[in-house]
């Protein structure tokens, strides 16, 4: 009877397995942190916008976290008058009326934003960024990022292991 021993050494197809199972726990990972915002914890944001290149580029991925002192060039997240997400720099702050007001830019503007914003608006201070994970998370959002992300490696993982039984099958029967 032959004796079965798993070969051992560098395997390609193994290698490419582990790449493509790390490349999609990082995806599914940052898409449930991101849907996860449990108050005064970190947030993950898509950057969507080049106001704030060359600091943050668009499709950079950026971590944030509330903070209790925020100063003049912190670059914070914040609700703005049309309740949208907003990254920029804070400029100034000045007190008028017992009032805090925060004026913020982004880095690529060449004005200040329209309205100045109250600590009530931050959401956070940007803590990390992580330059283009933010494009991979976004195109696997898409049907072309499903089939090129999941499914086709998928169906390569089980074509792989249909190839393995068979061979097996094929030694066991060859007798």
């Amino acid at each position: 009877m032959k004796n079965y021993k798993k070969k051992q050494g560098f395997n390609l197809w193994t290698l490419f397995t582990w790449i493509i199972t790390f490349i999609l726990l990082v995806v599914a990972g940052e898409m449930l942190i991101s849907k996860i915002n449990i108050k005064g914890s970190f947030q993950t944001l898509l950057v969507q916008s080049g106001s704030m290149s060359p600091t943050i580029k668009t499709g950079d991925l950026i971590v944030i976290k509330p903070d209790k002192n925020y100063k003049a060039g912190d670059i914070i997240t914040f609700n703005n008058s049309k309740n949208q997400k907003v990254t920029h720099r804070i400029v100034n702050i000045k007190t008028e009326n017992n009032i805090q007001k925060i004026y913020t830019k982004g880095d690529a503007n060449k004005v200040l934003d329209d309205a100045y914003i109250s600590t009530s608006n931050i959401i956070g201070k940007v803590n990390y960024q992580i330059p283009y994970l933010g494009k991979l998370v976004f195109f696997s959002k898409t049907l072309p990022g499903l089939v090129v992300l999941v499914l086709f490696p998928a169906l390569l993982i089980v074509l792989g292991e249909f190839k393995k039984i068979f061979k097996d099958l094929s030694e066991i029967f060859s007798y």
